[in-house]
């Protein structure tokens, strides 16, 4: 195998070579140094077997058609002539092909391009980068190694959506609704960035097609339950877990159904405030059946303060509104 093939990037565009052409044609151009030689109607040609071709270049192609058909390729850019004897496949260059290690001038490869001639190979190749391009590069994940790590903390300014992550208010509101369910089970557990949470909550929304509810729900039942509880702490592994929590969930609600009935407890009272703070958040205003009475303006019922105390992110009492662990 050939370890290094050298391409001249500026005759390659030129000639308007691909890279797989670029690629055999830069190989090709060092083969008379050491292939045999064959004089055939007067002019030398010299020995290219298709199996070297793929031998030396396993990046190019491990198929000898796929090698054969880029060698015509080439011959039809007038770059090689390809000729055969005895059932082996030659080739000579053509003139066309001596400019791939020199320009026009004679200059040696690898020439220093004045100003115009760069300014064209930008144009074929790519736009120039704009300044300050190096801190904020078009791929986003290059100079930003916070970016795919959820943990990472987030800016403290006063924009809802940082560079970072993308969300909307009511992702950022249901992210910190999870964190107080989390925090209220454990009150030393390391406070998450909310950011990140909010931009998982986006994704749930539109790649899993999750409602704020759903989210919210399903989240507010894995907390209650004894085993998910300590296993379901994050909007992401909520994400990942979705559909078993959310299968285990409605065949819980089905099993109660079959169960005498009982009196309201806390965990109940607190499940409809929950409830009435999901429809808030996603402008449904459904009253949950428990109530039994009119709700209140948004501020003034459990789901309102509930809303409140999330949004002014722990400035509230929010013990007596949240499932019970």
């Amino acid at each position: 195998m050939q370890f290094i093939v050298s391409i001249n990037q500026v005759k390659a565009l030129e000639w308007g070579l691909n890279a797989q052409q670029a690629i055999l044609f830069a190989w090709l151009y060092g083969v008379p140094a050491w292939a045999d030689c064959e004089k055939i109607d007067g002019a030398a040609f010299f020995n290219v077997a298709k199996s070297k071709i793929i031998y030396d270049l396993p990046i190019l192609t491990d198929k000898p058609d796929t090698a054969y058909r880029l060698l015509k390729q080439l011959q039809g850019f007038g770059l090689i002539k390809i000729t055969s004897k005895n059932n082996k496949t030659y080739f000579r260059m053509l003139d066309k092909a001596k400019g791939w290690n020199f320009e026009e001038k004679g200059s040696e490869k690898n020439p220093t391009l004045e100003a115009k001639g760069r300014k064209n190979i930008r144009s074929k190749v790519g736009k120039k980068s704009e300044p300050g391009s190096e801190k904020s590069p078009t791929n986003p994940n290059t100079n930003n190694p916070d970016i795919n790590d959820p943990n990472s903390k987030g800016s403290s300014g006063d924009e809802p959506t940082s560079k970072k992550f993308r969300f909307t208010d009511d992702d950022l509101v249901a992210a910190q609704y999870i964190w107080k369910l989390v925090h209220r089970l454990n009150d030393e557990h390391k406070e998450p960035n909310l950011e990140s949470w909010a931009n998982t909550v986006r994704l749930m929304r539109e790649r899993d097609k999750r409602t704020h509810r759903q989210i919210c729900e399903v989240f507010a039942w894995a907390n209650r339950d004894h085993f998910w509880q300590t296993n379901v702490l994050s909007p992401s592994k909520l994400r990942e877990k979705f559909d078993a929590l959310s299968t285990k969930m409605k065949q819980g609600a089905a099993h109660a159904t079959h169960q005498q009935p009982r009196k309201q407890s806390a965990v109940d009272e607190n499940s409809a405030a929950a409830d009435e703070f999901i429809a808030r958040l996603e402008g449904q205003n459904r009253v949950p059946e428990d109530h039994g009475g009119d709700v209140e303006a948004v501020g003034g019922s459990a789901g309102g303060e509930l809303l409140d105390a999330v949004r002014e992110g722990g400035g509230g009492d929010v013990q007596h509104l949240v499932p019970a662990a």
